[in-house]
């Protein structure tokens, strides 16, 4: 699974880098008018699960809408198929020096999912300035996903459920023409579903997005 992602974002950093030559043009807008654009279209992702045990491959619409000139407000949501968590047991301290690690039972199917992100997009005014690419919003961004996931649609549930979190992350955003970029972002969360209790969870997500 570590070997995976690692493929993935070593994949995703070439791309970046042949995407990163200088776009030669000339402009009169002033830095103030210098605005990010909205964007909608349909993705496909990787999301990884927490502890690195596992992932899913999502498909689902995305609608980005301008909130001020760098930052945006992205709604979305999708179907995902792969390895979820049924079930998370804490055995509690084995000994009076060590705290055991959660043992986590897992499921495969496929689920439904929303979400709700305000993202700023806070190099995009300087790559926009030195001449360099800016299409569909590149460049790096720091956002803060509100993920909704549901248990419905598994073949072996045996109950409704309901699972969120809250993850500030950071990314990186490439785009390669007027239709399609490429993404990538990670952060630490926590489940909105076991506080007052604080729990944790790893977040990683590799993007593939086309813009109508």
């Amino acid at each position: 699974m570590k070997q995976l992602i690692v493929c993935f974002s070593f994949a995703f950093f070439i791309l970046l880098s042949v995407n990163a030559q200088k776009e030669v043009f000339f402009s009169t807008i002033s830095r103030d008018s210098v605005s990010i654009s909205n964007t909608q279209g349909v993705f496909i992702d990787f999301a990884a699960l927490p502890g690195g045990v596992g992932g899913s491959f999502e498909l689902g619409y995305f609608n980005e809408k301008r909130m001020t000139n760098t930052t945006s407000l992205i709604l979305g949501g999708n179907i995902y198929f792969g390895k979820y968590v049924k079930s998370v047991i804490y055995s509690g301290y084995s000994d009076s020096n060590s705290f055991s690690r959660p043992i986590y039972d897992y499921g495969y199917g496929m689920g439904l999912s929303a979400s709700a992100e305000p993202r700023w997009y806070f190099m995009y005014k300087n790559r926009y300035e030195k001449g360099r690419n800016v299409k569909l919003n590149t460049g790096c961004f720091v956002g803060l996903p509100l993920d909704l996931n549901t248990n419905t649609l598994f073949a072996d549930s045996t109950h409704f459920e309901l699972n969120s979190q809250l993850t500030p992350v950071l990314g990186y955003r490439v785009g390669f023409s007027k239709h399609f970029f490429m993404e990538t972002s990670l952060g630490i969360g926590v489940s909105l579903f076991h506080l007052p209790g604080l729990r944790l969870t790893s977040y990683f997500k590799f993007k593939a997005a086309y813009t109508f």
